[in-house]
């Protein structure tokens, strides 16, 4: 039987002790190779357009601090999807304040956690992410939910003339996004193009007046 391969991982961070740690965490979790650390944003984005001399990096995983001097892990995300269109990309954080883990989502972040979550936790939140889904720390799971209720218009319940104006795609679609799962497994479930489901998602945020996937989400299954 043939061992599986670890899950490639760059970690950015502007801490070296924190880096250090993620991967002495991941290396304890097992399954994991950590193939690259920066400690900033640009560092990052040099390995994987160029690399340092072997070639661009291509991990399969990013984590992210969210706070960095001069560019943060939030401005960082779409920057890095650019680059590595596939990549899957995780902000682990000691912020938990709302803007951080709300801007963290927008940004297009498949997920969020604590800096001091457990090894297991870790793992366990990288695999779900890597299957397409949206994982978020669950000491602030509650706290994004009750934020975004907050935020919201009250309105109550969803909207039937909103809803009637979905198409029944963009309808099916929304529901798969209120699952937690990411634009590549809907497109997948559905066998449509990656870039039309994204086009779907585009089409429901406009019609709901959802600014995230995440408060799309929330609107659907207030439902």
């Amino acid at each position: 039987m043939t061992e599986a391969s670890p899950v490639t991982v760059m970690i950015v961070d502007d801490q070296e002790v924190v880096r250090r740690g993620l991967g002495l965490m991941l290396e304890l979790a097992g399954g994991f190779a950590v193939v690259a650390e920066a400690p900033d944003a640009a560092t990052a984005l040099t390995l994987v357009r160029t690399g340092r001399g072997g070639g661009p990096v291509r991990p399969q995983v990013a984590l992210l601090d969210a706070r960095m001097p001069r560019m943060s892990g939030m401005e960082l995300i779409p920057l890095l999807r650019a680059e590595v269109t596939d990549l899957t990309i995780l902000v682990v954080s000691t912020f938990d304040d709302d803007d951080v883990v709300l801007g963290s989502l927008r940004a297009g972040a498949d997920g969020f956690f604590l800096k001091d979550a457990s090894p297991d936790e870790l793992r366990d939140g990288i695999h779900q992410a890597l299957a397409g889904r949206t994982v978020i720390d669950p000491r602030v799971g509650s706290q994004v939910v009750s934020a975004l209720a907050q935020r919201a218009e009250p309105r109550g319940t969803r909207d039937d003339e909103l809803i009637e104006a979905l198409t029944h795609r963009e309808r099916e679609v929304t529901a798969m996004v209120a699952e937690g799962l990411s634009n590549r497994v809907i497109a997948r479930r559905l066998q449509l193009r990656e870039g039309t489901v994204k086009n779907h998602v585009s089409a429901a945020l406009r019609k709901s007046g959802a600014q995230s996937r995440t408060e799309l989400a929330v609107w659907w299954r207030d439902g």
